[in-house]
């Protein structure tokens, strides 16, 4: 349409040379909030699911559950959880910028700043936990699953905290898939709007194992293995669909 201030990519090389400066300004931050975002994915998610996989599966192997395991795990989950935080502010900055021009995204702004507390929570329990792995390898007995039950044995308090953490860190990542499904009709970019897909499905499935708490989830412990797949396949959307929309291969 001649004329709009909105105007799609129509090739691998070819970008958008209407994107306004904040625009411009805040898929730059997408693409630093995706990179942090996929670290962190690989680092929390897809590492400790391999390792407690093999563990399991592989009875005696290298990965056998142990304290050592555990420790290595918790230190790739304090690492996972320090990129989440350093990813959700990267994409509060980019709605941020974008904000400018658009009002819907002060609601992605305010759960990216509640995420980012619940990753603190994160960070600062799995740190003082490092000293009871031992106990806390005793106790799980190779059942991960056992995992809340024996946080709360060690300390009440720290587990509520593990606990309040998660959800508060599982609200800062809606915000993030609000942001990118505004972000992705408004630049306009499928890629933007399928990496905020696959946060999506990687949220749902974060919540099945809360949700069998109360009832049965037919196959849970084969669609939690899709968690990884979605973390990591959502930021490399992102990143994608932020490099292709701004005009840097575009001439002065």
């Amino acid at each position: 349409m001649t004329g709009s201030p909105i105007a799609t990519a129509s090739g691998p090389g070819t970008y958008d040379t209407s994107v306004s400066r904040h625009e411009q300004k805040g898929l730059g931050r997408f693409r630093m909030g995706a990179w942090a975002g996929f670290v962190g994915a690989v680092a929390a998610i897809g590492l400790p699911f391999a390792f407690l996989w093999l563990a399991a599966y592989n009875p005696g192997g290298i990965f056998a559950f142990d304290s050592t395991l555990l420790q290595y795990t918790n230190w790739l989950l304090i690492a996972g959880a320090l990129m989440f935080l350093v990813s959700l502010m990267m994409y509060r900055w980019g709605f941020s910028a974008l904000r400018k021009e658009d009002s819907r995204f002060n609601v992605a702004i305010a759960l990216c700043w509640i995420g980012s507390i619940g990753f603190i929570l994160i960070i600062v329990v799995a740190s003082y936990f490092l000293g009871s792995l031992d106990s806390i390898a005793g106790c799980i007995r190779g059942q991960p699953t056992q995992a809340l039950s024996c946080l709360n044995s060690q300390s009440p308090l720290g587990a509520a905290t593990v606990v309040v953490g998660f959800w508060l860190g599982w609200l800062g990542s809606v915000g993030i898939v609000i942001g990118l499904f505004i972000g992705g009709w408004r630049i306009p970019s499928v890629l933007l709007t399928v990496g905020g897909v696959l946060y999506l499905l990687l949220l749902l499935v974060l919540v099945l194992p809360f949700a069998s708490l109360l009832t049965h989830v037919p196959g849970l412990s084969y669609i939690v293995i899709l968690a990884p797949l979605f973390g990591i396949l959502a930021p490399l959307f992102v990143l994608g669909g932020a490099r292709r929309s701004v005009p840097s291969a575009a001439p002065a």
